[in-house]
């Protein structure tokens, strides 16, 4: 029996592949939020988050902070979208912790989104979010399209993964949305049926090895139903 062996890959580890470092994903993000705001008439709400958390990271006493990245800001803009919910279905600390008023330094300028309107700021803030992870969606997607499967880099990768399998059961865990890892590991059991489907019984069940698992979400992945309740 061979022995067991789980790769974890992290940010960077398919750069050399082509696919974007997170210092490059933040400065699109930050671009795409401006396009957004610019488009809309809106303030860019994406961009003042950024802002604020990066003055909170500097305050406090001198030592290590915090590194800032798009994924940190897009889960700001989830939970702020909670925070602007109207009672009695929003965040509740919002009544504990400012008596029910709003960011003090947020603008929602259209007039109708006060009191006529009351779940307009949660619908912008929710707009934003999707233009911003649409954006990213086909931005990965079309990078991974054009995937090269055979200069150097792509050579190299391919041969560490060989080796690796040729020795060892192999497991991946990706905490990447790319395909760099599914170009090396071909017929690699993904957690999804050949219709599209998720198996998570096949996953929790499976004995095997030889798979390789986005932890994260992948290009692959698209939420779909009524409510995007179903992952595909």
């Amino acid at each position: 029996m061979r022995k067991k062996l789980l790769l974890i890959l992290g940010a960077g580890s398919s750069i050399a592949r082509g696919m974007p470092s997170v210092p490059a994903l933040d400065h699109l993000m930050r671009q795409w939020a401006h396009d957004w705001a610019s488009s809309r008439g809106f303030p860019d709400y994406y961009g003042v988050l950024a802002n604020e958390i990066e003055a909170y990271y500097r305050s406090g006493p001198s030592g290590p902070r915090p590194s800032l990245s798009f994924d940190k800001i897009l889960g700001e803009i989830v939970a702020l979208s909670h925070w602007m919910t109207p009672a009695p279905w929003g965040d509740t600390l919002r009544q504990a912790a400012c008596n029910g008023a709003p960011p003090p330094k947020l603008r929602f300028p259209n007039p109708s989104f006060s009191g006529d309107a009351p779940y307009g700021p949660t619908v912008m803030l929710k707009d934003q979010l999707q233009y911003l992870l649409s954006a990213l969606v086909r931005h990965m997607r079309s990078l991974c399209r054009n995937l090269n499967l055979t200069n150097s880099a792509a050579n190299q990768y391919h041969a560490l993964f060989h080796g690796l399998r040729d020795v060892f059961d192999l497991g991946v865990y990706n905490l990447n949305y790319d395909t760099a890892a599914l170009s090396a590991c071909s017929g690699a059991y993904t957690g999804f049926s050949a219709d599209g489907a998720f198996e998570p019984t096949g996953v929790h069940d499976r004995n095997e090895w030889g798979f390789v698992y986005h932890l994260h979400g992948s290009v692959h992945h698209s939420l779909v139903g009524e409510f995007g309740n179903e992952i595909r």
